[in-house]
């Protein structure tokens, strides 16, 4: 059975209390993933029909390639979408056992292992899905010859950056920017990047940059003590929930674009993710202690009518957090689950975000 990821309150566990709200954000984000790959209606999008002229027109028992006779046939554009769509569930499936695997390792202070985990599904993985959301005809054209052509490590970096600026355009995602999502996952000088971290945690010895040239009489993460772990803990679950939110904010436009989820969840979904960031964000804001943080400002915001009492609720920041952790968020009056049960939170979704 597998090790539940999230922390709760009275759980023992040797990672310090003060990363717990950061670590169960990017479980939640991880969770909403999976939520994905196991969702029915979302599974029933990968799969066509196709119409024939007659029962003998379709692909022979002997014929393998159905994405061949497809092309053949005049189905180039459901041969595509096939490919596409199955690509993007696929390396979806991947990012969520390496971001399993990672956060995992985090908790139990195993940061070389946690590091080392990060770098292919946010600098592989999902390089593709930003292509095939921002450009999928060429990703594809490119797909069909020499691997060389889809190698995400040959893109260079004014295309990685392009990538990032048009996903940001069509996500509409607030609290993500471009160049320091670049920066986190792609310069291999900055001290704020899992590029040079992933680097350090699986080579022994790093020579090439000055910044994380290996000491004399030291070997990359092997005598790593408190104090070290400390550092490396601080800077994990700061920008490992950052570059999550922004994969999944990525995944879902594309799944919206594709209608293979609906309007009405992917506000629901993006308000969730929104919500929770500026939650974390709260964590490392002077002015969350003054009561003047972005998470009080936007409560005060947030009046909801309860559609089965009829009464309205005036949400707090102790409301959000609430609903961030449990998922759930219940009328003041009649107790009523507002977020999931009534529909009573649609009104919030059409306000607060934009799509």
């Amino acid at each position: 059975m597998r090790e539940l990821l999230f922390i709760s309150e009275y759980d023992e566990t040797k990672l310090p209390e003060e990363y717990h709200f950061s670590h169960n954000i990017a479980v939640r984000l991880h969770d909403d993933l999976v939520a994905i790959l196991k969702d029915k209606s979302i599974q029933k999008k990968l799969t066509f029909r196709v119409n024939l002229k007659s029962e003998d027109a379709g692909p022979k028992e002997n014929e393998e390639e159905i994405l061949d006779w497809l092309n053949l046939n005049g189905h180039k554009q459901i041969s595509e979408e096939l490919v596409s769509r199955h690509l993007v569930m696929a390396l979806t499936s991947d990012i969520c056992h390496f971001v399993y695997q990672s956060l995992n390792s985090a908790k139990h202070y195993k940061l070389s292992v946690a590091y080392s985990l990060v770098r292919k599904p946010f600098l592989e993985n999902l390089l593709i899905i930003e292509q095939l959301l921002n450009d999928e005809k060429e990703f594809l054209s490119k797909f069909e010859t020499n691997p060389e052509n889809f190698d995400p490590g040959k893109i260079k970096d004014d295309t990685k950056k392009l990538l990032i600026d048009q996903s940001l355009e069509k996500t509409k995602a607030i609290l993500l920017d471009s160049d320091l999502v670049f920066e986190v996952r792609f310069d291999k000088k900055s001290d704020k990047g899992f590029y040079a971290m992933s680097n350090l945690a699986t080579h022994l010895v790093t020579t090439r940059h000055p910044t994380f040239k290996t000491e004399s009489l030291n070997l990359n993460f092997i005598f790593s003590g408190y104090e070290q772990w400390e550092s490396q803990l601080d800077h994990f679950y700061y920008f490992f929930p950052y570059i999550l939110f922004y994969a999944t904010e990525v995944i879902d436009r594309y799944l919206f674009e594709k209608k293979m989820i609906n309007r009405k969840i992917y506000k629901k979904r993006k308000f969730y993710r929104l919500i929770s960031q500026i939650l974390v964000h709260d964590q490392f804001d002077r002015n969350s202690m003054k009561g003047n943080s972005a998470a009080n400002k936007i409560s005060r915001q947030l009046k909801v009518k309860c559609k089965s009492c009829k009464k309205s609720n005036q949400l707090h920041k102790s409301d959000l957090f609430t609903l961030i952790k449990s998922n759930y968020l219940l009328c003041k009056h009649c107790l009523v689950d507002l977020y999931n049960e009534n529909n009573s939170m649609d009104e919030i979704f059409e306000k607060i975000i934009d799509i």
